[in-house]
């Protein structure tokens, strides 16, 4: 497994190593290299299913550096190569499934292909790797997305159904299991709020396609029209892509809006259960694990329309999808929800029992454990 994330390196502790040394499990062994920024550079990790190898220095030289740790390391023969996204961990699984003779399968998180707004982020850059990505995709022996639309992008590239899964991350079981009210109680506390405030929720990475000064100006409708509403943002403010700290301040929100930092992912429970609404304002995802967490934990959602926002929102059901820059329609389905706490309930119900029959961590499990079979067979 080729990856540009070292969460794993985290070592056992961590979720993510668990999840992979799960896999190691099934498949046999698995062998990760992991690009990392971290200094000193982090050592190699080992158990009796999982070895994983990280890669530094320049981001520039990872696949020519990748490429030469994965035929150093990798048991032989290797059954499967699985790369993380379609561009350097993609390139990268490519030249390893030539030279290894081995099986490539090649995962896409989010909703990159042909995304006027992905591309303009930096339009040079992503331009190229729109190219390259769909040079390593019509490559791989099979392909795995997260969502309907992005499959659908895949076949219009001529790439045939068979060599597309659709098979989404999700675990939001754990986020089901009811917290004690004393801990919902502190945690509201410990953001400076009463009983009677009304809390609109954001958690994650503060990137600019999650569209935050959007959000800001959502909640100065919010702010001027319920004094008690309050929007907690959960995330790194540090690691911001943009100034939030400024942007709250150009709106005049600074009571309004709570800053909560960066919250370690077993203790986002009484997070999510400390609000009252959940609020996303991307402008694209693959599928938004933080709208499956939300829903498990009984909150009512509402969503700027994407494809990954449809798999999980449905309008009028468990929340309410806003058409992209519709600031005033957003702030009054927020502010309906925030007034009619029963409605605000039966939503946040059935998005709980939606979000756990639909994202099934065993079922999706065994679903990629059966894609890997499946890739790996073919090989064969």
């Amino acid at each position: 497994m080729i990856s540009l994330s070292d969460d794993v390196l985290a070592g056992p502790q961590s979720e993510v190593y668990r999840r992979h040394e799960r896999y190691g499990e099934v498949a046999g062994h698995l062998t990760m290299i992991v690009y990392t920024r971290r200094r000193p550079l982090a050592s190699p990790l080992f158990s009796p299913r999982l070895a994983v190898y990280p890669v530094g220095g320049s981001r520039a030289l990872f696949v020519a550096r990748a490429v030469w740790m994965g035929l150093q390391r990798a048991r032989r023969p290797v059954n499967l190569i699985t790369a993380q996204d379609p561009f350097g961990t993609g390139l990268t699984g490519v030249i390893l499934s030539w030279l290894l003779k081995a099986p490539l399968l090649v995962q896409n998180h989010s909703a990159f292909f042909d995304n006027p707004y992905w591309i303009a982020e930096r339009p040079r850059l992503h331009a190229i790797f729109n190219r390259l990505g769909k040079w390593v995709i019509r490559r791989a022996t099979m392909n795995r997305v997260v969502n309907e639309a992005e499959r659908d992008k895949y076949l219009a590239l001529g790439i045939p159904p068979e060599r597309v899964r659709v098979i989404p991350l999700a675990d939001p079981a754990p986020f089901a299991v009811p917290v004690p009210a004393e801990q919902v109680a502190a945690q509201r506390a410990a953001w400076g709020l009463t009983a009677d405030h009304r809390v609109v929720l954001w958690v994650g990475r503060m990137v600019r396609f999650k569209r935050l000064p959007v959000l800001l100006d959502v909640m100065r409708l919010v702010a001027d029209a319920e004094p008690m509403a309050r929007l907690v943002l959960v995330g790194d403010t540090a690691a911001a892509e943009e100034n939030i700290p400024a942007e709250i301040a150009r709106r005049n929100l600074q009571d309004r809006v709570i800053l909560a930092g960066r919250v370690p992912f077993d203790r986002l429970p009484p997070v999510y259960r400390a609000a009252d609404v959940y609020a996303l304002t991307s402008v694209y995802e693959g599928v938004p694990r933080v709208l499956q967490e939300a829903a498990a934990a009984g909150l009512p959602l509402v969503a700027m329309e994407s494809a990954g926002a449809r798999a999980v929102v449905v309008d009028g059901e468990n929340g309410y999808l806003i058409p992209q820059g519709d600031v005033e329609t957003f702030a009054g389905r927020v502010l309906t929800l925030l007034r009619a706490p029963e409605q605000a309930r039966v939503m946040g119900e059935r998005g709980r029992a939606l979000v756990l029959a639909r994202f099934d961590s065993t079922r999706l499990f065994e679903e990629w454990m059966a894609c890997w079979r499946e890739t790996a067979g073919v090989g064969n």
